[in-house]
């Protein structure tokens, strides 16, 4: 567990990182080329892993909704 969520700790950095150069890049009016999109499958991917990690480590409450 805990090597999957220092992998996904570093993952977001990157990903902050990927985003805040874009972000700098239209702020000094630069075009924005196709590698933008790899933002979008980035992020998913880190989304959907991380929210895996959350749902394994709540073991069967995962899916439980409102107090317990």
């Amino acid at each position: 567990f805990v090597d999957r969520f220092t992998k996904l700790r570093l993952d977001v950095a990157d990903l902050e990182s990927a985003f805040v150069r874009f972000a700098d890049m239209v702020k000094q009016g630069r075009p924005l080329g196709p590698e933008i999109s790899i933002l979008k499958i980035w992020g998913t991917e880190t989304w959907q892993a991380l929210s895996e990690l959350m749902m394994e480590a709540a073991g069967p409450d995962s899916a439980t909704v409102g107090a317990l």
